[in-house]
């Protein structure tokens, strides 16, 4: 179940990271590479060796490394979209060669994570971000908002939900357009 960032008195369940825009630099800022900006995370909040994990392969994924990937992931691992796929398949999924899925995947040059939300659970890290990567062809940029949920199991990641509006994807939406989602 999801929830919404709790009020300042309750306890929450999920504790939230909100990233400001445009981010402010100092000494507590964490400094990755899979972002074109800096992410700065709140005092009151801690990179879990899970939420590590998860940045950790999403930047394999920027960088195309997929033997990175694979040492992060359980066997037996599998992403479902959450959504009505191609011929109108319910729920695609990876299939059980994930390697072979991951070297035509990942070699996608471009490819940019922009993250606005963290949230982290037991043993599940839920990441809102905007994924944009250049069409080889024509070289426009599509962009597509979406939510990942990861579970994890002995600090690797061992099934995914991958949850966006696939039409949004081929849209070519600007920055100025996604944008407009969290302002």
């Amino acid at each position: 179940m999801f929830n919404h960032p709790p009020r300042p008195k309750q306890k929450p369940h999920l504790r939230w990271q909100k990233l400001p825009y445009p981010p402010k630099i100092d000494k507590r800022t964490f400094v990755c590479n899979i972002w074109v900006n800096i992410m700065r995370i709140p005092k009151n909040i801690k990179i879990t060796n899970n939420v590590k994990t998860v940045l950790d392969i999403l930047n394999d994924e920027i960088k195309g490394d997929v033997k990175a990937a694979l040492k992060k992931m359980k066997a037996g691992y599998t992403m479902t979209w959450v959504y009505q796929g191609k011929n109108d398949r319910l729920f695609p999924k990876t299939s059980v060669d994930i390697k072979n899925e991951l070297a035509v995947v990942y070699p996608i040059k471009g490819r940019e994570y922009d993250i606005k939300n963290i949230a982290e659970g037991q043993e599940v890290v839920m990441v809102e971000m905007i994924e944009s990567y250049p069409d080889p062809k024509t070289k426009k940029v599509y962009r597509t908002p979406l939510v990942v949920v990861l579970e994890i199991d002995k600090g690797k990641i061992k099934k995914g939900r991958h949850y966006c509006d696939p039409r949004l994807s081929y849209m070519y939406l600007t920055k100025k357009q996604v944008s407009k989602l969290f302002s």
